[in-house]
């Protein structure tokens, strides 16, 4: 042991000496000055990101070559020069025939080294970034783009909702864009986490391009990068990288946006032009808790929907013009109005001002147009006025999933099948993995009586996600409405009366009416007893009881439950007009005065 220790001492002294430690530490100052350079400088010489992983070989293989000289050799005014020894000869360090050979040997290996990394690199440069993955050609839309979910660069997970938010932002803006086509963000979060090539996901989603990113968060600063890949062949069209300040997060949404765009040759209108190019700074902790509002949006619960009006309400106090608060403010409003029926009035004037306010400050908010749209089909049941606000921000948003499937359930309402199944095919377009889609054109086509297709769409829609609540629910209705009650029934059994009891009230309603329709009259008169007791204390729709009454068969009592349910301007009521399973009431005089009443346009 005490030989080692004079050994490792030694060393370290000569190392000193040699100033070997200098020369290691100038080249490590060096090689992080270099990996810097190249992670700015590939994205505008159309590099790829990922081919800085060849700097990072080079800084590697070199440090030895550095060592050896740093070892052997000294720089001075004289020139290269041999380290003096130890015996302190200083006469004559000038090189020698062996030096000749090590200096020879370490130049040719550094040239060798940089020649090969150097032509990997190039080699990366708008070419087929894999093309070891070899699968039949496919036949994409032209300007047809997915962006998959970014990556999260940061070490706090608690930034996911950040990197979501970032990622939900560049679809809307790129989906503004007239002559594009862009995936819906119900389909690409299926990307999450997944081993699929660029080319394998671009063929299943059909699109000619994908965009893949990463999302830095450091405080107020953020640093976004972007790489847009063609599919078909697998090429790298842009890589580039994006630093902002927290506040300038709008402005860097739309230049991300506007640079796609242009690398793509999109023909921009001068008013996508101006609305690119005009962007408000946005305070930072209001932008944040908007982003954590739209997190809890997508909850659709009680719950959820409160925390995010107390987001969105938070944000407006911070930034009382940052118009997508608003937006967001208007849709829990919204969703707590079918959560609380008791108070939906004042839901509705506070969501109603909450949408003008946000259409006020931007008239481009698609989600404001919206939450009008709902508004008015359901609780205004100004029918021509909801379309107007569907049809205006679906315009404004084209690929928005939630806003195609609300205005083609209107259509389905007002018995417009052929208009709604046109938007359905459209919307499965944008968004090929959402049983949601899959589920509101089968139901277009249900209606239509086109009930094969239906059923096919159905189980498309249950195999994309086998725990689709609302598969179930839809296959469990599809099989009442032809009497097979036994396959209904299998549809049901997920649906234990302990979990129908968190939902709202209208679909226990719902639930106690299928119950009776398959011979559970006993459930279904424990769901009835259980609202009729509660209506006594809180807002239940008389809807919900009418909907029962029809299932056990008691059609008197649920006439007088739908007159209370008219009365009450139950939102419910907006499917009278269409849906089987009043087909028993149809012929009452009762019934048909309440859809006099309601005014449902058409035939």
């Amino acid at each position: 042991m005490p030989v080692v220790t004079i050994s490792v001492a030694h060393f370290v002294k000569e190392a000193h000496r040699r100033r070997f430690f200098g020369v290691v530490a100038l080249y490590v100052i060096g090689a992080w000055i270099m990996l810097q350079a190249a992670d700015l400088a590939f994205p505008g010489m159309d590099i790829p990101e990922s081919a800085i992983r060849y700097v990072w070989i080079a800084a590697i293989l070199g440090l030895p070559v550095a060592m050896v000289f740093g070892w052997r050799f000294d720089i001075t005014s004289q020139g290269i020069r041999r380290t003096p020894p130890t015996t302190g000869e200083t006469t004559d360090l000038s090189l020698r025939t062996p030096d000749y050979i090590v200096l020879l040997v370490l130049s040719t290996a550094s040239i060798a080294m940089v020649f090969l990394l150097g032509q990997k690199i190039l080699a990366t440069q708008g070419v087929p970034v894999d093309i070891a993955v070899e699968l039949p050609e496919f036949d994409p839309p032209e300007n047809s783009i997915a962006v998959l979910p970014f990556g999260n660069l940061s070490s706090d997970p608690e930034q996911e909702y950040f990197v979501a938010g970032m990622h939900d932002a560049l679809i809307g803006e790129l989906a503004r864009i007239k002559d594009l086509i862009v995936i819906s963000r119900t389909s690409t979060l299926r990307y999450q986490e997944t081993v699929l090539s660029v080319l394998e996901i671009a063929r299943e989603l059909n699109v000619a391009m994908i965009v893949e990113g990463t999302v830095f968060k450091s405080g107020d600063q953020i640093r976004i990068q972007i790489q847009l890949i063609g599919a078909q062949p697998e090429r790298h069209l842009l890589a580039q990288s994006y630093d902002r300040e927290l506040s300038g997060v709008l402005k860097l949404q739309r230049e991300v946006t506007q640079d796609i765009a242009e690398r793509i040759k999109v023909n921009l209108s001068p008013q996508e032009q101006s609305r690119l190019a005009d962007a408000r700074s946005v305070d930072p902790e209001a932008y944040e808790l908007w982003l954590k509002g739209n997190f809890h949006l997508g909850g659709l619960n009680e719950e959820s929907f409160g925390k995010a009006l107390a987001l969105f309400q938070k944000a407006i106090d911070r930034d009382a013009g940052f118009a997508p608060a608003y937006a967001g403010l208007a849709m829990a409003y919204n969703g707590l109005g079918g959560w609380h029926a008791s108070a939906s009035r004042d839901y509705v004037r506070l969501a109603t001002k909450a949408a003008e306010q946000a259409l006020a400050l931007d008239p481009g908010i698609a989600e404001a147009y919206l939450a009008l749209g709902h508004i008015r089909r359901l609780y205004e049941w100004d029918w021509a006025g909801a379309e107007r606000a569907f049809k205006q921000g679906m315009a404004l948003n084209p690929s928005a999933t939630p806003g195609r499937i609300v205005y083609a359930n209107f259509l389905t309402s007002m018995g417009r099948f052929e208009e709604s199944i046109e938007i359905g095919r459209q919307t499965l377009l944008l968004d090929p993995l959402s049983p949601a889609v899959y589920n509101e054109l089968g139901w277009a086509l249900e209606f239509s009586g086109r009930d094969d297709e239906a059923l096919e769409l159905y189980r498309d829609g249950l195999e994309i996600d086998p725990d689709f609540r609302q598969s179930h629910w839809i296959l469990s209705d599809f099989y009442l409405k032809r009497g097979e009650f036994e396959r209904a029934i299998a549809y049901l059994e997920p649906l234990p009366l302990d979990r129908v009891k968190e939902m709202p009230s209208s679909y226990m309603g719902l639930f106690g009416h299928l119950l009776g329709l398959v011979g559970r009259q006993t459930d279904a008169r424990a769901i009835l007893a259980e609202l009729i007791q509660r209506r006594a204390q809180e807002y239940i729709p008389a809807s919900a009881l009418a909907d029962i009454f029809v299932g056990l068969g008691e059609y008197e009592e649920a006439l007088r439950w739908f007159e209370v349910a008219y009365e009450e301007h139950d939102i419910s009521l907006v499917w009278l007009k269409e849906h089987w399973v009043y087909d028993p009431l149809r012929s009452n005089p009762r019934f048909q005065a309440i859809l006099d009443r309601m005014d449902f346009p058409g035939p």
